[in-house]
């Protein structure tokens, strides 16, 4: 697979037949692209499963292969036998979980991380201090406000510190940055890790943090 640089210089010289292209695309860009006879169609991040579907079914639209989009659709419905089984108690009783993204930010409520942490059982941390998309987290804050349960997404250096490795009650986890992007196929995998967290949390006590 070629890749470049998201130029309309680069993208025009290998003659796709489709550009599928961020919602954010510079109009420019995407001017250059439509007079050179090239079709673009945009999309939005999805902030849901049910608009990641959508996205799947639309792009096997355009590539005249909508059966073929199904089986990946269906493991996007299917939750983990855990998940089903938890029962959906009040947020207040759910152990709190922070994803500590690349540039040490958090994401917010209405993104589809957000909606994968709560139905694996997690109540998010960064909301319940206020916090919404973007917004940065200094290890000082992490350490003198510790969540249940603190996802590392980057690798800054705060990230990375000896401190993580002991927080009392922390239970401190790697979490794939490969995992935030791509929505559809990533969707099953990060439902497993998730529920595979929890399962370790509500079957060990808390103790002090692990890498």
């Amino acid at each position: 697979m070629a890749i470049t640089g998201g130029t309309a210089e680069e993208i025009i010289a290998l003659s796709p037949d489709i550009v599928l292209a961020s919602s954010f695309i510079a109009p420019a860009t995407r001017r250059a692209l439509e007079r050179a006879g090239l079709r673009v169609e945009t999309f939005d991040s999805p902030t849901r499963v049910g608009d990641s579907i959508l996205q799947i079914r639309r792009i096997a639209e355009l590539a005249a292969a909508r059966e073929s989009a199904e089986p990946l659709i269906a493991e996007m419905r299917t939750k983990p036998e855990r998940e089903i089984a938890m029962p959906a108690g009040p947020a207040a009783d759910r152990p709190t979980a922070l994803l500590w993204q690349p540039g040490q930010i958090v994401p917010g409520r209405d993104t589809l991380i957000s909606q994968l942490l709560r139905e694996a059982g997690f109540a998010s941390h960064s909301e319940r201090r206020g916090l919404g998309q973007a917004d940065y987290v200094s290890l000082e804050k992490v350490l003198a406000d510790p969540p249940d349960l603190l996802l590392v997404a980057g690798d800054s250096r705060a990230q990375q510190h000896p401190l993580l490795e002991d927080i009392p009650g922390t239970l401190v986890e790697p979490f794939e940055t490969n995992l935030l992007f791509c929505a559809g196929p990533t969707i099953p995998k990060v439902r497993s890790r998730l529920a595979a967290i929890h399962d370790r949390m509500v079957g060990e006590p808390a103790g002090k943090g692990a890498r």
